[in-house]
Formats: structure tokens, C-alpha cells, sequence
């Protein structure tokens, strides 16, 4: 932040949530395995962003067991929304704007 750039720092942020995601899912994996069953779609999830992303912000609530539907919707779109703005705080239009970044 000191050095102006908060599309970096969303970025970095938002890739420091993806290996909290990355990480649960390869203790998930790793106890699907253990108890003989197919890691098949877990192992095919590991280059989806936005799915590691949601898996971040749904496994600390999942254990609680208050999780409703409307509420595992909302993460599923908030997921989607998080991974949306990195993009757009990255990335540079070709008439040199910064996308839409809302960190400014």
C-alpha cells in the first residue's frame, strides 16, 4: 500500500485466499483417499480459481453445520466476485486504464 499499487496487493491477497482454498482441498483429498474413495474431482479443481477461492470461504463454515442455502449461494457468487475484481485490478485495457479495482 505504501508504494501505491492496491491492484498488487488485491491480487496478492486474493492468491494468499486461493492456497487457503488449494490446502483444504488436499486434506479433503487426502481423507477421500484414506477411506478408498475417488479424489477424481477434487484432483481436476486445483487449476479453478474460483472454486478454491470458494472452497477458502465455505470450509470454515461447513463445520458449523448453519450453513443454509441461500448462504453457500452467496459465497459460491462472492467466490465469482473476488476472482472477477482481481482481474480486473491486473490487468490493463489497451487504452491504458487499470481495470476496475476497488481498493483506489
Amino acid at each position: 500500500m505504501d508504494e501505491k499499487l492496491p491492484n498488487i496487493a488485491f491480487t496478492l491477497a486474493t492468491h494468499a485466499i486461493e492456497e487457503i482454498g488449494k490446502a483444504s482441498l488436499i486434506g479433503t483429498r487426502e481423507v477421500a483417499r484414506s477411506h478408498g474413495g475417488d479424489s477424481t474431482f477434487i484432483d481436476n479443481r486445483f487449476d479453478d480459481h474460483i472454486f478454491k477461492l470458494f472452497w477458502a470461504l465455505w470450509t470454515p463454515v461447513f463445520g458449523s453445520g448453519n450453513l443454509s442455502r441461500e448462504q453457500f449461494e452467496e459465497l459460491q457468487g462472492l467466490a465469482k466476485d473476488i476472482y472477477a475484481q482481481r482481474l480486473a485490478a491486473l490487468y490493463v485495457s489497451p487504452d491504458g486504464t487499470v481495470g476496475l479495482c476497488l481498493l483506489t
